[in-house]
């Protein structure tokens, strides 16, 4: 029995060493979304600047956003989020029940309980497919027009 050894051929999957400015500097050049989801579909989504991250102020001011978004349904909030730093900090957590939404903890290990996985990501990426943007606000006019034509 004779086996076949392909010494040309890289090895895909995690590299050996990582550059982590390249790492850094990769996440900084592009732009990060953030979508927000309610039981019928989503309710409110925001593009960050480059380099921006999500941290407590940030999150709370999409809380607020959020909330504003909501504020004709007059509707009980039950409010999943995942298990990430800025969203279980002091500031966030008061935020929230200042807001008076009742809260569901996320279980850990838990993909299906993230709507953008299923319901979006892959029809977004067959918008986007092909596109390119000069600015970030031809990328968030673009978004606009993706979820107006989901209504």
């Amino acid at each position: 029995m004779s086996s076949l050894i392909n010494k040309d051929k890289k090895r895909s999957g995690r590299p050996r060493e990582v550059d982590r400015a390249a790492v850094v500097n990769a996440a900084e050049a592009h732009p990060s979304m953030t979508m927000w989801w309610g039981r019928r579909g989503p309710i409110f989504w925001e593009l960050l600047e480059q380099g921006k991250t999500v941290n407590s102020d940030v999150y709370c001011e999409q809380l607020e956003k959020t909330r504003r978004t909501l504020r004709n349904r007059r509707i009980p909030v039950i409010f999943l989020d995942d298990n990430a730093k800025p969203y279980r900090s002091r500031q966030t957590r008061q935020k929230i029940a200042d807001l008076g939404w009742e809260t569901l903890d996320h279980p850990p290990y838990s993909p299906d309980m993230a709507p953008s996985d299923f319901y979006l990501f892959r029809s977004l990426e067959h918008w986007l497919k092909g596109k390119k943007f000069r600015t970030i606000e031809e990328m968030r006019q673009s978004l606009t027009e993706f979820f107006d034509s989901k209504d």
